[in-house]
């Protein structure tokens, strides 16, 4: 029952960690191919011709490293 308990939890782990993973490699791909909408029609919100790209490379760099 340890054992069964155990696994399961580090299943749950396994789960959460691969989700969160795949959300960052989403947003990344996203910004760096940008998102286009046409169209978008809501009831209280209305969008023609949007465009949405990450112009800008990301630099890590550390200025005292």
């Amino acid at each position: 029952m340890i054992i069964k308990a155990t696994s399961h939890t580090i299943r749950n782990i396994w789960i959460l960690l691969l989700f969160i993973v795949l959300s960052v490699v989403a947003l990344i791909g996203t910004l760096v191919n940008g998102i286009s909408i046409d169209n978008l029609t809501l009831p209280t919100l209305k969008i023609d011709q949007l465009y949405i790209k990450l112009d800008k490379k990301i630099d890590c760099e550390y200025p005292n490293a």
